[in-house]
């Protein structure tokens, strides 16, 4: 049995395919992150380039959708559209239009899956349920491998911090599944801390270096400067980012001194190493304060007692030093055990689109086992 599950967001589409044999060692899992346009013309983009890319993701991996039986997406592009509702009904017709043999569905906020020939007879309000529900995936997951605790996603753009209460994902704040994107920003659920694309001038508006202090210069230098430094995981990081491009670390060394008003010829090494260990610790503070207030105010036990569930693209890179630093606990981490060779986990998303599309074929839960799956076709 074939499955499909999509996640698409501002500038990609993560695609993840399984063909399901029973259990995860007969199974095959592929998954890939693949650019999407990005034009003064969003709706344009989304209308050409999404198609085009599924086309690209089918021939790469020798996939026939005909062969598919579900197709479940969540998505996070609406900042592309004004109202955001908008982008909820153009993606439905998207979707239909292309997998015009199946009814694929959008999963909602709450985890409710709706075909998306369904769409048109929901009100603009109930279509802010369909927003921004990229958290979902992760949060599913972490559902699957705690109780009681936090689901946590950092990925290219931002930090997700799901309370996991009794095994249900925020209940509290899915309550109203369509008012639950304003919830999320007024309770400190969604942050714009992610990896590639965050602005450094968001991070500090100053830096000290040895015994100075310099003012931070405004050019659009963003957060993969810091990771591209020492090329950390480069060739992940390039996979997710935004037009797949990811910066070397001789034009991150340049950057990062700009970023003080100097050059890589006035900055010594050791002054630029200063720098981007300055900005990465003010990332890290910023993540460990923004999950430790999420905890506290959800949970009564100390912080090294709370368990996590963490996913996604920063999960080694940003989020297990981020959680020791707050005081978790890091034997009390837990992470998708399924495909750790083939990094599933960095398209948690995906994966658990196409984990719920899988399960309602199949009509029951399908365990995370840690069992590999066969390589992809």
């Amino acid at each position: 049995m074939q499955v499909l599950g999509l996640d698409v967001g501002n500038g990609k589409v993560k695609c993840c395919w399984i063909n399901w044999q029973g259990s995860w060692e007969n199974s095959q899992i592929v998954w890939d992150s693949l650019p999407l346009p990005n034009s003064q013309n969003r709706r344009q983009d989304f209308e050409s380039g999404l198609p085009f890319q599924l086309l690209n993701f089918s021939e790469d991996q020798a996939i026939s959708f005909k062969q598919i039986k579900q197709i479940v997406s969540c998505c996070s592009h609406s900042f592309s559209y004004q109202p955001y509702s908008e982008s909820i009904k153009h993606l439905g017709l998207i979707l239909q239009d292309f997998f015009s043999e199946h009814s694929p569905q959008l999963v909602r906020a709450d985890g409710s899956l709706t075909p998306v020939n369904q769409l048109n007879s929901l009100s603009e309000h109930e279509l802010y349920a369909y927003t921004f529900t990229n958290f979902y995936g992760s949060a599913l997951l972490g559902s699957r491998l705690i109780n009681n605790g936090l689901s946590l996603d950092l990925g290219t753009t931002t930090l997700d911090i799901i309370p996991i209460i009794k095994g249900q994902i925020d209940p509290a704040g899915l309550a109203k599944p369509a008012d639950y994107l304003r919830y999320r920003y007024s309770h400190g659920r969604i942050h714009w801390l992610g990896l590639t694309i965050i602005p450094l001038s968001a991070l500090a508006s100053h830096v000290p270096v040895g015994d100075q202090l310099f003012q931070t210069v405004p050019r659009p230098y963003h957060s993969d400067l810091l990771f591209a430094y020492n090329n950390q995981d480069s060739e992940l990081l390039q996979r997710h980012a935004y037009g797949q491009r990811f910066p070397d670390a001789i034009t991150s060394r340049q950057r990062l001194a700009q970023f003080i008003g100097l050059d890589d010829q006035i900055a010594s090494e050791a002054e630029i190493q200063q720098v981007r260990d300055f900005l990465y610790d003010r990332l890290l503070n910023r993540v460990a304060t923004e999950i430790a207030a999420v905890a506290k105010n959800n949970f009564e036990q100390p912080l090294n007692q709370i368990p996590i569930a963490s996913f996604a693209l920063g999960e080694s890179l940003v989020l297990k030093p981020a959680l020791i630093q707050a005081g978790f606990n890091p034997e009390l981490i837990k992470t998708l055990p399924l495909g750790r060779e083939q990094e599933l986990w960095s398209a948690s998303s995906a994966f658990a689109m196409a984990l719920l599309a899988l399960e309602q074929e199949l009509g029951h839960p399908v365990a995370l086992e840690s069992a590999s799956p066969k390589p992809g076709i």
